[in-house]
């Protein structure tokens, strides 16, 4: 089954909805529920005012209990990793990141760059 992924308060109304559904569904997903859509990303380094991608990509979402997984894909790079839990962001390794949730789209920031994600 494949599910939208939500930002902020969108994905405990997604977890809420998928756990509510008859047992068989809930057997095939597991304790974690999974989203994967298609949008629209733009990074860029803020502290030289330069955009490095404007353009389409994919956007998967896990969540385990209280904790969000986030993994951004642009083109062929390598995926950027987010997960969220008790408040807090982090990207892939030890730097803390920003998060502000707007509803369909979300914005990452840590260090000198901006990535600003809108679900299609």
């Amino acid at each position: 089954m494949k599910h939208p992924v939500m930002f902020g308060t969108a994905a405990l109304a997604l977890a809420a909805a998928i756990t509510a559904q008859p047992p068989l569904a809930q057997a095939q997903s597991g304790t974690a529920l999974h989203g994967k859509t298609s949008g629209h990303c733009k990074l860029a380094n803020v502290q030289y005012g330069r955009e490095m991608y404007n353009g389409s990509c994919t956007i998967r979402q896990k969540i385990d209990g209280s904790s969000n997984f986030y993994s951004i894909q642009m083109g062929a790079a390598e995926p950027f990793l987010f997960a969220t839990s008790d408040g807090k962001t982090w990207m892939h390794g030890p730097e803390q990141v920003r998060f502000r949730d707007r509803g369909h789209s979300a914005v990452f920031r840590w260090g000198d760059f901006r990535l600003e994600v809108e679900q299609d």
